[in-house]
């Protein structure tokens, strides 16, 4: 069986507690005795063909979900740098003058984009994850709007925080929910799905923005959203179903044991007094300062005891970071968005700066074609050599798409310098995106398979430190390459990746051991 699937199907501590008060129970006065074989069953799926176990659900269930769910990680993506071209008119038409100031609209979105997980992912663990996902996207589009009436910059800065927040259900819940709903070896296919979204939802953002601010006030760029988002709302409420499994499990054990209730409504005292106290302190909801205590601190625990999480977070932290500060790169470039007049420029028009941005489109579906495919060839391939599957098979490919960062970054940046054919920096971009998708997709599926049952807890982890990197980098980056040049920042930015060379080679050797050796205490 798979390492993956067997941790999903493995007794809950619930059930353990359970069986423990009711084996060796009976109850003589009653019409039949009652054990533990009663209402354990419910506590586990009835067998590996259990119809109610969401992996078991006709494909075209399966399918909607998921494909809703990806649907979800693209909108909170596009909305991300969306407003990357319409900033300089609002700071405009509210009198600001400082452009760090803009850039704070697109950074405070990703920071909120950090810290949402750490109460988003907890919450759909205790209350599943269908009305996490609703509530979450219902609240994005309500800040959409908020943001298209703003009186200010300060009032969208904040709501623009406040947006990311909600927006980053999917990134944080989107993993889990493709390990709830399919085994490992599918599993990695629907993630490249889902990568794709989320990473071509940026460069899309922006080109759609280029095209509408040409003919409408930047107001515009909100009213697109919150039409997106509305849209999503509607679907996400008629698609999706609850896919959690612990969650799954404890509504069906407490339906059955309100049907004992009914069947032995004129049991003993000791019988009633029994179902009493499984109601009780097994299927007791949380309460809401545990469910508080659970959403601050799991996350951060998982970042502080757990290595791999660490490993995997600061790996993805420069992977998205990278892709950020490449996006306000293009403006420099290609339009010439450079006040000094120091750097060369291509002098593109705003639609065809826009343009530039299809360049890493094209990468990153390219990128997610190769996991679907590839990965998915070499993850069965190595279960079948060894005998076992294991979370480390997914990092196999990051072997091939990490060396693509410094040779991409060194080509974009040195073109540039050189004032070479434009073609051959939008080359540059398409291989940077390639190599992007290929490490970001790896390690989001790695985090929800090695963590299972607390992969949205995980993937919490790491959401908020890739965020951090990708809110601050664009702070610095415009002014990287206007101090040194295109040539010697894309240099520098591709020597930073030489440290990180070793690690998935370590992650795949000894990532097993690691994961087991720093196991997850709740």
């Amino acid at each position: 069986m798979d390492e993956t699937d067997e941790k999903s199907n493995s007794p809950t501590r619930t059930s353990v507690e359970f069986s423990k008060k009711l084996d060796g129970l009976s109850i003589s006065n009653s019409p039949t005795n009652i054990t533990s074989r009663d209402i354990l069953p419910a506590l586990s799926w009835d067998s590996s063909s259990d119809p109610e176990n969401p992996k078991n659900w006709p494909r075209w269930r399966k399918v909607s979900i998921a494909a809703t769910v990806s649907a979800i990680g693209f909108l909170a993506a596009f909305t991300s740098a969306a407003f990357v071209v319409g900033a300089p008119e609002a700071q405009r038409q509210f009198h600001v003058t400082n452009d760090e100031v803009g850039i704070l609209t697109t950074s405070m979105y990703l920071i909120g984009f950090g810290t949402g997980p750490f109460f988003i992912a907890p919450l759909s663990e205790v209350y599943g994850r269908k009305i996490v996902y609703c509530c979450s996207v219902f609240a994005f589009a309500c800040f959409q709007l908020g943001c298209a009436l703003s009186p200010n910059m300060t009032c969208l800065i904040i709501l623009r925080f406040l947006a990311g927040t909600m927006g980053s259900m999917a990134p944080a819940l989107g993993p889990a929910s493709m390990a709830d709903l399919y085994p490992a070896k599918e599993r990695g296919q629907w993630t490249s799905v889902l990568t794709m979204g989320v990473l071509a939802g940026p460069p899309l953002g922006n080109l759609f923005s280029a095209f509408l601010i040409a003919a409408k006030p930047w107001q515009w760029i909100f009213w697109l959203t919150l039409i997106l988002s509305s849209t999503t709302f509607i679907v996400s409420v008629l698609v999706l179903r609850e896919t959690y499994e612990p969650y799954l499990l404890r509504r069906r054990a407490w339906r059955r044991l309100n049907e004992l209730k009914s069947t032995y409504s004129e049991s003993p005292d000791r019988l009633r007094d029994l179902l009493i106290d499984i109601h009780t302190e097994a299927f007791r909801p949380p309460s809401l300062e545990q469910v508080i205590k659970r959403a601050v601190t799991r996350p951060f625990r998982f970042l502080t005891t757990n290595p791999i999480c660490g490993l995997v977070g600061m790996f993805g932290s420069y992977t998205y970071g990278m892709l950020y500060l490449i996006l306000v790169s293009i403006p420099l470039l290609f339009k010439g968005e450079d006040t000094d007049g120091k750097l060369f420029n291509y002098g593109f028009n705003a639609t065809q700066t826009g343009l530039c941005y299809l360049s890493l489109v094209v990468g990153f579906v390219l990128g997610g074609f190769f996991q679907m495919h590839f990965q998915h060839y070499i993850y069965l391939r190595l279960t079948k050599l060894n005998g076992e599957s294991r979370p480390e098979y997914r990092l196999f490919t990051i072997l091939f798409g990490l060396p693509l960062f410094p040779v991409s970054l060194l080509l974009y940046g040195w073109s540039a310098q050189h004032e070479v054919h434009f073609m051959v920096p939008l080359i540059a971009l398409a291989i940077l995106a390639f190599g992007v998708t290929i490490n970001f997709q790896s390690t989001m599926t790695y985090t929800a398979e090695g963590f299972i049952p607390y992969a949205a807890s995980a993937s919490a982890a790491t959401v908020l430190m890739r965020s951090i990197s990708a809110a601050v980098f664009p702070l610095f980056g415009q002014l990287m390459f206007k101090r040194l040049g295109y040539g010697w920042a894309g240099t520098i930015l591709g020597l930073a990746v030489i440290p990180a060379l070793p690690v998935p080679y370590l992650l795949y050797r000894h990532g097993k051991y690691l994961r087991t050796r720093f196991a997850f205490k709740e």
